[in-house]
């Protein structure tokens, strides 16, 4: 028998043509995990891009791949995104301290890990390495880097343009290592057939282009699209250390809608064979697969309930990003049985119903903003909302946190389309963030 969803795992990284070293590390679940652990606690895979030189970056990016993996699987399972979070605080806290010795005063390093747990994907991220999520209609990049050049672009102040050829576009605002306390972002997803989980640092991104990235890791196994990918990136000049881990789950068969593109299937291994890999010279990794993770059951008539407002019969999850959701505002009333009038009484008249406060708005994303059933750990995808996009907001709630909880808005779109955006990717007309009433859930 060969039911237990598994997932394939590539890695590849490279120094490039221009470094004569190359200071990136990965990581991905070591052998000696039972397949308990790794069902308990998902399957975790990381990338880390050392910075401070020949000596202290290589350091930083490796002491920070051991460190997280082993305080990750050390802890209890049930809280994916804490458990993460405190790893990544533990290895900055040896990061720091280390940059206090001789010769280690500017090391540091990024760090971008995925937690792929049955159905649900959580990423954790500090610096400019990157995750994607590369779905069959699409692909989403789901971190944001922490740069300066970044920052000046949300603020106006630079076009992506002119951040693309700055002299500063290489400066962070965010590291392990730089301080004794890290802010750590964090991000949760529903996982469907067919998605794959791309983690890289920025030799990759810098370099090849979305478009080629997606091809590369569509039309074949994860191992040999991660090393198609580096090679790429060298082809291209390979300017800087280069990086690539490929993560692809197996959780059933596509839609037919989303057959198309499907790759084949990727080969299972009875047990993890994988390890923190040094990223070296120009070797080329072999064909890693993690082991059997078991699947999250996904209850969508659940996660209605939570909504306060899918129709039952339209709660299923969708399987692609034209799927058709009604919600039900707050103050609508509910479908239910006919009122009975006992004989000989007038039928008392219905309670008036207010109408929701409607407040238009326009998605300021420069890239595809998820459209989710909820704004929780597990909640699933609609669809995608492009840059300029309308949107009606009619109220506001908390979702994922990211070292706090976010503002997360309810939205309608043409379709009818409802589900809950971020709020920071929504621009409010003619109205106040303050205005927007709390979501009756």
């Amino acid at each position: 028998m060969d039911a237990e969803p598994v997932v394939a795992i590539g890695t590849a990284s490279d120094q490039g043509r221009r470094r004569n070293q190359n200071e990136d590390s990965v990581a991905i679940p070591p052998p000696n995990l039972s397949v308990e652990e790794l069902s308990a606690k998902g399957v975790l895979c990381l990338v880390a891009d050392g910075i401070g030189g020949h000596k202290a970056g290589k350091s930083a990016s490796e002491l920070v791949a051991r460190r997280v993996m082993e305080e990750y699987y050390g802890q209890p399972p049930g809280d994916v995104a804490g458990a993460l979070r405190r790893a990544i605080r533990v290895a900055n806290t040896d990061v720091f301290r280390l940059a206090q010795e001789p010769g280690y005063e500017k090391m540091g390093t990024t760090i971008v890990a995925a937690v792929l747990h049955g159905q649900t994907l959580t990423v954790a991220h500090v610096g400019d390495s990157r995750a994607y999520l590369l779905s069959p209609e699409q692909a989403q990049l789901l971190t944001r880097d922490h740069t300066w050049v970044t920052e000046q672009i949300e603020e106006g102040i630079l076009t992506q343009e002119q951040a693309d050829k700055h002299a500063q576009r290489h400066v962070l605002t965010r590291s392990l290592g730089a301080r004794p306390e890290v802010l750590i972002d964090v991000i949760h997803t529903s996982l469907r057939p067919g998605d794959q989980v791309l983690l890289c640092s920025d030799g990759l991104w810098e370099t090849v282009g979305l478009g080629e990235i997606e091809a590369a890791a569509r039309g074949a196994s994860p191992q040999q699209a991660a090393t198609r990918l580096v090679e790429l990136a060298n082809e291209y000049g390979g300017p800087d250390n280069v990086t690539v881990v490929l993560a692809r789950p197996d959780l059933g068969p596509l839609s037919p809608a989303l057959a198309v593109a499907r790759p084949g299937a990727a080969g299972r291994l009875g047990r993890t064979v994988t390890r923190i890999l040094p990223a070296g010279g120009s070797a080329r990794w072999p064909l890693l697969a993690a082991a059997a993770v078991v699947m999250v059951l996904a209850v969508a008539g659940a996660l209605a309930l939570v909504l306060g407002g899918i129709p039952r019969e339209a709660a299923a999850t969708p399987t692609a990003a034209s799927t058709t959701t009604q919600v039900v505002e707050a103050g609508t009333p509910l479908p239910g049985p006919a009122a009975t009038v006992s004989p000989g009484t007038a039928p008392t008249a219905p309670a008036a119903v207010t109408a929701p406060t409607i407040f238009p708005g326009k998605v300021v994303a420069t890239l595809p903003l998820a459209l989710r059933q909820e704004p929780q750990l597990a909640g699933a995808l609609i669809g995608y909302l492009d840059s300029g996009a309308t949107v009606a907001v009619s109220c506001r709630t908390t979702g994922d946190a990211v070292d706090g909880d976010d503002i997360w808005y309810r939205v309608t779109v043409e379709g009818p389309n409802t589900g809950y955006v971020a709020a920071r990717w929504i621009e409010l007309q003619g109205a106040e963030r303050g205005t927007i009433p709390a979501c009756q859930n």
